[in-house]
């Protein structure tokens, strides 16, 4: 009797099972879109670091961190006594040369009162010696008296001239002396200018990351300074999606600061070059509808949209056997 039971309930079993319908799942067409995901960080256009061009001590600090700057205005000032020093000596030697080159300088004067006495000098030899020129053709005197006056002029000549060239020498050294020294003090003076930091855009400086008294180097960073109100987004794209990337493509982007909100941008840059260390390429984007409020190195995540279907046939992932 248990067997004749347990055989009607199989049976029953088998019935129910040939009549259920199997699970089943059926492609749809519906929107796709292939996009690039990519890292990276918010910054102002035109961002940079500040750094010295010269070593010294931090003497000056004129700004603060949230300060709009100007180009071309001093942000900070180094001191260093060695520069100070040629400065001064270059100063002295340039006064003192102008002051040797000028006409009325003791060393001018006594060669141009040279050159007077060896003009009167000369002067006086060729009146003599035309006097005794006359007097010869008169048969007055005798041929040494009329020698000795030739011989006189013709020395006296020598010297004048000699007079006007030792001045035009020493003119000419001590302009070229004063010019130099020109030179060298406008040098000086360049030299100690390297020693004020100034900014090199229109923009707000976002940190001061020094404080007076520090050494510095022209490796240390100074502050951070860009764009008061224009800013752009900083992508790291791996070297295996590179290829699919091109200018004015469309990003997709979310930040953390905007945790419910996803922000649009376009590719406005790519970078050539590959980070040997990290294997990326850096990619720039700029918002289209940018945040009421932005910061620079505010983390940002961003999916760079290759291409899009609107009808794409479809299937749930699940239901796929080896891709």
């Amino acid at each position: 009797m248990r067997k004749l039971l347990l055989f009607a309930a199989l049976l029953t079993a088998f019935a129910i099972s040939c009549n259920s319908e199997p699970d089943s799942i059926a492609p749809i067409s519906s929107p796709i879109t292939e996009s690039v995901y990519a890292s990276g960080v918010v910054k102002a256009e035109n961002q940079y670091t500040i750094f010295s061009q010269v070593n010294g001590v931090l003497h000056e600090i004129l700004i603060e961190a949230g300060d709009t700057v100007v180009k071309d205005q001093p942000l900070f000032v180094l001191r260093d006594i060695q520069a100070q020093l040629n400065n001064q000596n270059a100063l002295i030697l340039l006064q003192l040369s102008k002051a040797q080159a000028s006409p009325k300088s003791d060393k001018l004067r006594e060669l141009d009162e040279q050159v007077k006495v060896a003009r009167a000098a000369y002067e006086l030899d060729s009146t003599l010696l035309e006097k005794q020129q006359r007097l010869w053709e008169q048969g007055v005197g005798s041929q040494l008296e009329l020698e000795q006056r030739e011989l006189a002029a013709t020395a006296s000549v020598t010297a004048f001239e000699q007079a006007k060239s030792r001045y035009s020498d020493v003119r000419r050294q001590l302009d070229a002396a004063y010019q130099q020294a020109e030179v060298n003090y406008k040098r000086s003076e360049d030299a100690l200018n390297e020693y004020v930091v100034k900014s090199a855009l229109n923009g707000l400086l976002y940190d001061v990351q020094r404080e007076t008294g520090e050494l510095i180097t022209t490796q240390t960073p100074l502050a951070v300074a860009g764009s008061a109100d224009k800013f752009i987004i900083e992508l790291q794209v791996d070297e295996f999606d590179i290829r699919k990337i091109q200018k004015d493509q469309l990003v997709e982007v979310t930040m953390e600061s905007y945790p419910d909100e996803v922000f649009e941008a376009q590719i406005t840059r790519i970078n050539p070059i590959m980070n040997e260390r990290s294997r990326t390429f850096v990619v720039e984007a700029a918002f289209v509808t940018p945040p009421a409020r932005l910061y620079p190195f505010l983390c940002a995540e961003a999916n760079i949209v290759i291409s899009q279907n609107e009808r794409a046939l479809t299937i749930q992932i699940a239901y796929l056997l080896d891709d």
